[in-house]
């Protein structure tokens, strides 16, 4: 299991042996992506290469931008991630951040485009990219579209659908297709 760690280095990490009798070996911290693939690679046989590698470095450097009030850094950070072919599998989480830092950066319709795509390509319990979305189409005064967003990604995913993020976003949201209304009238 990963976590971010206080340093803001690299991964904190607690790697567990999963081998009947056989001992725990923890690793506590990890001063990079680099040194958690090392330490990865003893654990199991599955193909790690140093592109997937890099994909993980670039979007740990877009969190930390996003995190630093730099979005302009951090959509940069998360294209040179999506370029790589090895981000295919994590793309829905690339798209989803990018989205978040196209939306700090002032570019709702470009944060709309990269959700669109996260929502398109992540399972279905990500619903990270249908809030995304929900916040780039609210951000564009599309408060009843950001409102069917929220809904289907509750039908897709019950446990979003009957928590208090989704019940407050919707609120939020049904009282902005109301002052709406109110200003059409």
């Amino acid at each position: 299991m990963s976590s971010p760690g206080k340093c803001g280095a690299g991964p904190n990490a607690v790697l567990m042996q999963i081998a009947p009798r056989a001992p725990p070996r923890v690793l506590s911290h990890l001063a990079s992506p680099a040194r958690l693939l090392d330490a990865l690679q003893g654990f199991t046989t599955l193909p790690m290469d140093r592109a997937s590698l890099r994909a993980v470095e670039l979007r740990c450097a877009g969190n930390a931008a996003a995190r630093a009030g730099q979005p302009g850094r951090a959509v940069r950070l998360y294209s040179q991630a999506l370029d790589l072919p090895a981000s295919r599998a994590t793309a829905h989480l690339l798209l989803s951040n990018r989205a978040g830092a196209r939306l700090a950066a002032g570019d709702a319709a470009g944060a709309a485009e990269d959700a669109r795509a996260a929502v398109a390509c992540a399972p279905s319990d990500f619903t990270t990219a249908s809030v995304r979305l929900a916040e780039a189409l609210r951000a564009l005064g599309q408060a009843r579209e950001a409102a069917a967003v929220v809904v289907a990604a509750g039908v897709a995913w019950p446990a979003f659908g009957e928590g208090e993020e989704c019940r407050a976003l919707l609120a939020q949201l049904e009282a902005e297709v109301g002052r709406e209304l109110a200003r059409a009238a």
